[in-house]
């Protein structure tokens, strides 16, 4: 490859990192906040006796494919 080659792909290189850092500055606002929000919040909590309960028919576990198993404890 030639000189001319070596400086295109230098020069690539450099466009192509640049971009990448762009991205990563620190977004700046107008008001910093003073306080941190909640991840999650819960708006209308249930007991777990107000659930729902679902009861499948034999058809119904088939046709899914669930199945199940006694419990058992391995140690």
């Amino acid at each position: 490859m030639n000189h001319r080659v070596y400086l295109s792909v230098l020069w690539l290189l450099c466009a192509c990192f640049g971009v990448q850092f762009l991205g990563c500055s620190v977004p700046t606002s107008s008001e910093p906040s003073k306080e941190k929000a909640a991840p999650a919040k819960v708006v209308a909590a249930v007991s777990e006796a107000a659930l729902n309960t679902l009861t499948l028919t034999p058809d119904a576990e088939q046709r899914l494919g669930i199945t199940t198993v006694p419990l058992t404890q391995d140690s």
